[in-house]
């Protein structure tokens, strides 16, 4: 019995070894991808930005859409009316 928690223990263990480890590489990474990010390659910022330019394009191209058929629908309801 004394085995079996022992052998739990040490996966309770790991798990919070596991879980120190990728906290400390993840805060690391964050800081190296800044590091990169402040020396001009603005990776992220460019990122943000193409998606930023594309939701307005898409916005716009879905108004035009939504605009023309509106105007079918009326016409077909003003042709109905008649």
């Amino acid at each position: 019995m004394e085995t079996l928690k022992n052998v739990l223990y040490a996966g309770v263990g790991l798990a919070q070894h596991t879980e120190d480890k990728m906290k400390e590489n993840f805060n690391t990474l964050v800081e190296k991808g800044k590091q990169v990010d402040a020396e001009g390659k603005n990776i992220v910022g460019d990122l943000f930005k193409s998606l930023d330019e594309l939701k307005d394009t898409t916005n716009q191209k879905y108004s035009e859409v939504l605009n023309e058929n509106i105007e079918k629908v009326e016409s077909f309801l003003q042709t109905l009316k008649k």
